[in-house]
C-alpha cells in the first residue's frame, strides 16, 4: 500500500487569487469589447444619418435623435461566450434590416399647411396620404462590425495580455 499526504494549508487563499484573476480578465475583456464596439456604434451612427437618404428631414440638423435608435448592447456572458452588439429600434431597424413602411398619414406641424411641388405646381394641402414603400436592409451595423473586429480582437487581446503581465509579474 503507498499513501500519500498533501499539505493544502494556503489552497484557500491561491484559490482567491484565481477567482480575483478570472474576475479582471473577464473585466478588461468586456471593458476592451464595449470600446470597440462603441467605436463601431460611432460609424453606424453616421452611416444611418448621412448615407439612408433620410437626412435631416428625419433626424434633425444635429441628428440628436439618433441615439436613442441604435444603441450599445452591454457584454453579458453566456456560458463560456460573451455577447454584445448593436440593437437597433424603430426607423433605424428598418433601414438597417429592410422592410416596408406602412400608409400613414402626414400632417403639417402646428396645424400648418404642407407645401411642395407637384405635378402641375406648387400644392398646399392640410394631410397628405402617404401610400407606404419598401426599404431595403442597408446592414450598416454589420458592416461597422466587419470593420472595426481586427482592431477589437487586438484590443482585447492587449487587454488580456496587460492583466496576465501584470499577474505573472508580482506572482499569485
Amino acid at each position: 500500500m503507498i499513501e500519500l499526504q498533501l499539505d493544502i494549508r494556503g489552497a484557500e487563499r491561491i484559490l482567491e487569487g484565481c477567482r480575483t484573476f478570472q474576475r479582471q480578465v473577464s473585466r478588461g475583456f468586456e471593458n476592451a469589447l464595449r470600446r470597440g464596439v462603441r467605436r463601431a456604434l460611432k460609424d453606424v451612427n453616421n452611416d444611418i444619418r448621412n448615407r439612408s437618404g433620410l437626412g435631416r428631414s428625419i433626424w434633425g440638423k444635429k441628428g440628436k435623435g439618433l441615439k436613442a435608435f441604435a444603441t450599445l448592447i452591454r457584454p453579458r456572458r453566456e456560458g463560456e461566450m460573451v455577447e454584445t452588439g448593436i440593437k437597433f429600434r424603430g426607423l433605424a431597424a428598418l433601414i438597417e434590416k429592410g422592410g416596408r413602411i406602412a400608409p400613414h398619414k402626414i400632417t403639417p406641424v402646428e396645424g400648418g399647411k404642407l407645401i411642395f411641388e407637384g405635378r402641375s405646381g406648387r400644392v398646399f394641402a392640410k394631410v397628405v396620404n402617404h401610400p407606404g414603400a419598401p426599404v431595403r436592409a442597408h446592414g450598416y451595423g454589420r458592416q461597422a462590425v466587419e470593420k472595426h473586429a481586427p482592431a477589437i480582437a487586438a484590443e482585447v487581446n492587449e487587454s488580456v495580455g496587460k492583466v496576465l503581465q501584470e499577474a505573472f509579474s508580482r506572482g499569485f
